[in-house]
């Protein structure tokens, strides 16, 4: 009996093809932890909070710095619950060339650091209403990443 092996590019794909399986499963799982009514302003956070660094690193490369947002828009952390709000225009945001694609459940601000060097992008969200904010960050070098404690969301 004679032993048929694989070319190896069969073997690299097939071992890319596993890890990305394994990816989403990891992902479906993490997805499956939230709450129905959680999961709309998880995926805000990632998808808005990335796009706000892609424009700043886009407006820096036209304009030579950053845009700072000072206040939180469209509501403030005191103002956080379950439910979407209508993004305001207005905002320096507006100067950055961003906004959401509809309604948000966050509070979104930047700050402009390292003498205009760098920026760091926040989100507050409160997706479980239990009056705790999940704190999110994004900088000229790192996406979006969580700065609150464990399991607040």
């Amino acid at each position: 009996m004679q032993v048929r092996r694989l070319p190896r590019s069969a073997t690299a794909s097939s071992g890319v093809t596993i890890l990305a399986a394994l990816g989403m499963l990891a992902l479906a799982t993490a997805c499956g932890a939230l709450q129905p009514e959680q999961r709309p302003a998880r995926l805000e956070v990632q998808v808005n909070l990335n796009s706000i660094r892609a424009a700043q690193i886009a407006y820096h490369a036209v304009h030579g710095s950053y845009v700072a947002v000072p206040s939180p828009t469209p509501r403030t952390e005191q103002q956080l619950d379950q439910e979407p709000v209508p993004w305001v225009q207005g905002s320096a945001f507006d100067t950055l060339g961003w906004a959401p694609d509809g309604a948000v459940y966050g509070a979104y601000w930047v700050e402009v650091t390292d003498g205009g060097d760098d920026f760091v992008a926040h989100i507050l969200t409160d997706a479980d209403g239990d009056g705790e904010p999940a704190h999110h960050t994004a900088t000229r070098h790192q996406d979006s990443t969580a700065i609150s404690a464990e399991g607040v969301r």
